[in-house]
């Protein structure tokens, strides 16, 4: 495919698109399950204790992961590659992150009495760091794609 100009945008070919979608898919997984297995396990379950499920349901996470990305391709990725602009893609990659895990973990510090300050200002950090590591891999791996 050829990338064309249109109304002064550049478009971004299905290739770029799919290898953006998919590199940020696996490098969410493979950093969301690190924190998960090395400090994030740990600190949800003394914050938390009983309130947790023994064994984690996997089905949110199967709808939550393909959803996740696709908003952080649609809103960070995707502009930056556009841009050809690695900053576009971890400053909107943080900002993502930030909105995303600041919904959740306000929402949850609201509602959930064991929720604690301290967990919720990891979370959100978490999220913001998480947001822009992910996007910024991902543009740097579909940027490589030759049009």
């Amino acid at each position: 495919m050829v990338l064309r100009e249109r109304r002064g945008v550049d478009m971004l070919t299905m290739r770029q698109r799919v290898a953006a979608y998919i590199i940020a898919l696996v490098a969410f997984g493979v950093l969301d399950a690190a924190i998960i297995f090395s400090f994030g396990a740990r600190s949800y379950k003394t914050t938390l204790g009983d309130v947790l499920a023994e064994q984690p349901h996997i089905w949110p996470v199967l709808v939550f992961y393909p959803l996740f990305i696709f908003g952080l391709c649609h809103f960070a990725v995707f502009p930056a590659l556009r841009a050809r602009n690695r900053t576009v893609a971890a400053s909107n990659g943080a900002i993502y992150g930030l909105c995303t895990y600041g919904t959740y973990a306000l929402t949850c510090y609201a509602a959930i009495r064991n929720w604690s300050l301290q967990l919720a200002l990891t979370d959100i950090c978490g999220g913001t760091l998480i947001g822009a590591a992910v996007a910024l891999f991902a543009y740097l791996g579909a940027a490589r794609i030759r049009v």
